[in-house]
């Protein structure tokens, strides 16, 4: 430091001037990028991970109210409604293969949650097969028929579907988790900007030389301990 205390005063002043001025434009520079990183966080939050969780929680509600249908239909003597719970089951089917198609679009660039979402979906699709065996059944009054399938291979299914969802949903909150640790790793340069304007702010006012380097070489101790 013994080249900038020799320097002039005009040189100094520019030395000085110029600093603040690059200090400025990295200080300026790191908070647009802080705020277009607090930008993209919401939007991914709002926009993939809070409709990956309201998509996957309708799903599971979905199953949940479609198994509740099949065995009010096992239970109901009466023909119209049975079919009134028939309707109520079809009617849920459309929304859910939308529900489905948003959270394979929404993570086609996500390929750990895509391969469950994909499991869900063949597996979904298998159970579906057996369902409307089932229903058929009852309609034709071979209730023990469709009651043996409720209780067996459909529970084994109707368990697997809600597991998947159970990874799918924490499948997602890992990635999103992920995210914010590289995040956190990408400010250390941000931290190093501020300690250095903080480093400037303490010692520009000392005029005494051994002092300013006392106060300089504390400050960069101080910044090395906390990156």
């Amino acid at each position: 430091m013994h080249w900038f205390l020799d320097l002039g005063m005009r040189n100094k002043l520019f030395a000085s001037f110029g600093l603040m001025i690059a200090l400025l434009v990295a200080v300026t520079v790191t908070g647009y990028l802080g705020v277009t990183t607090i930008q993209k966080s919401q939007k991914d939050l709002y926009e993939k991970e809070f409709a990956n969780a309201t998509d996957l929680l309708f799903l599971r509600s979905s199953l949940n109210r479609t198994r509740a249908s099949i065995l009010h239909m096992l239970l109901a003597a009466d023909r119209a409604e049975q079919e009134s719970w028939r309707r109520d089951i079809e009617n849920r089917v459309e929304e859910n293969d939308a529900r489905l198609d948003g959270l394979i679009g929404r993570n086609a660039d996500d390929p750990p949650i895509m391969a469950k979402l994909r499991d869900l979906q063949a597996n979904l699709s298998a159970y579906r097969e057996v369902r409307n065996r089932q229903i058929a059944l009852i309609l034709d009054g071979k209730a023990e028929e469709a009651k043996a399938l409720a209780f067996g291979l459909q529970m084994d299914r109707y368990q697997k579907l809600r597991a998947e969802q159970a990874e799918a949903w924490q499948e997602g909150n890992d990635n999103g988790d992920d995210g914010d640790h590289r995040d956190d790793r990408s400010c250390p340069w941000k931290r190093t900007i501020l300690h250095l304007l903080l480093l400037v702010n303490n010692c520009g006012t000392v005029n005494d030389r051994s002092q300013f380097y006392r106060c300089f070489e504390d400050g960069l101790a101080s910044s090395h301990r906390y990156q």
